[in-house]
């Protein structure tokens, strides 16, 4: 609905399109067809990321797996980017690729920032080895909870409403933290914790 380029992106079309959740959260998904997919430009991106950040205090955009044009046009219209990497020799070469990309494009405007996605602490490639690796800080850790992450999908619910480790939450807690700029030891508490993930978790503008 949004690939006609000869109609201007604005608020009324962008609502018209998008999912919302009963907690207020807002989704604008993918197109369900890859032909579908392949003929949203760069542009039609950018107009959208426009409006989008307009329209709420808090855009968050899945990269996917692959660079286009229109992911860094995503990238140049972000404050903060979060590069997930695994604990492999794969995924770490996939982060050198990035950073060798990264440092070609010459962004200005964005953050980066690292961060270790189902993190295993008996794991034999341990973070000073990732670091080492991509000479890059690591952020944060999330946990590793399969189990609990599959129950949230199957339930439609969030990892905070389902029986799940309490690491994991409390990774999504920082998280939550760090996107929306609250130091840590601002966040001490569970009450406020509660608050940050009724407002920003929830989707609350």
């Amino acid at each position: 609905e949004l690939v006609d380029p000869t109609t201007a992106i604005d608020s009324i079309r962008l609502e018209s399109v998008m999912w919302k959740h009963e907690s207020g959260l807002y989704l604008l998904a993918a197109p369900k067809r890859l032909e579908h997919a392949e003929m949203i430009s760069a542009a039609t991106v950018a107009s959208a990321l426009e409006v989008l950040k307009q329209m709420f205090d808090y855009v968050l955009v899945d990269g996917g797996h692959h660079v286009t044009e229109a992911s860094i046009v995503a990238w140049e219209h972000s404050d903060r980017i979060f590069y997930p990497v695994a604990q492999s020799v794969t995924s770490v070469r996939g982060a050198q690729r990035f950073l060798d990309l990264w440092s070609r494009l010459k962004l200005s405007g964005p953050e980066l920032s690292f961060l270790v996605n189902r993190f295993d602490p008996a794991s034999v490639f341990d973070l000073d080895e990732i670091q080492a690796a991509i000479k890059h800080p690591l952020l944060l850790t999330i946990g590793r909870d399969e189990a609990g992450l599959t129950r949230a999908q199957l339930a439609a619910k969030s990892i905070w409403e389902v029986e799940s480790e309490l690491e994991i939450r409390a990774s999504f807690d920082r998280l939550v933290n760090i996107v929306c700029g609250i130091p840590a030891e601002a966040a001490a508490g569970d009450g406020f914790l509660k608050k940050v993930r009724s407002l920003i978790h929830l989707g609350e503008r």
